[in-house]
């Protein structure tokens, strides 16, 4: 699973695409296209507050869309912001968490050659 923890960023500006009812259709870039584990982490992300919910976003590999009236825009940006850097920050802990559980293991498998190595060199005698 050799991935490293990859920051998803923003790239450029939001774009109204469509208006519909007085509700504009918006995207926003990202420089990459985000893994299973960072969209579950964005989609879990707080703060929440009424309609600003990351479960109302929806992202197609690199492009994130949303809904909202115009007077809302900016709080929608400042929270989209705010869920992909828990996003971010969730990937940096899950990488550094499987770092320490490969050391690990990486540990168990030299001890366990180690006393096999040492029980062999017994049976040499026997």
């Amino acid at each position: 699973m050799g991935r490293s923890a990859e920051q998803i960023k923003r790239v450029g500006t939001p774009r109204a695409l469509e208006i519909k009812d007085d509700i504009y259709r918006l995207v926003i870039r990202l420089d990459a296209v985000p893994t299973q584990g960072w969209l579950n982490a964005f989609k879990a992300a707080l703060p929440v507050a009424g309609a600003l919910q990351p479960a109302a976003v929806s992202i197609d590999k690199t492009e994130l869309f949303f809904h909202s009236e115009e007077r809302t825009i900016p709080e929608w940006i400042a929270h989209i912001g705010l869920w992909m850097a828990a996003a971010n920050a969730t990937l940096v802990e899950e990488d550094r968490a499987m770092n320490v559980w490969r050391a690990a293991e990486e540990a168990h498998r030299q001890e366990t050659q180690r006393r096999l190595a040492e029980m062999n060199e017994k049976l040499k005698g026997l």
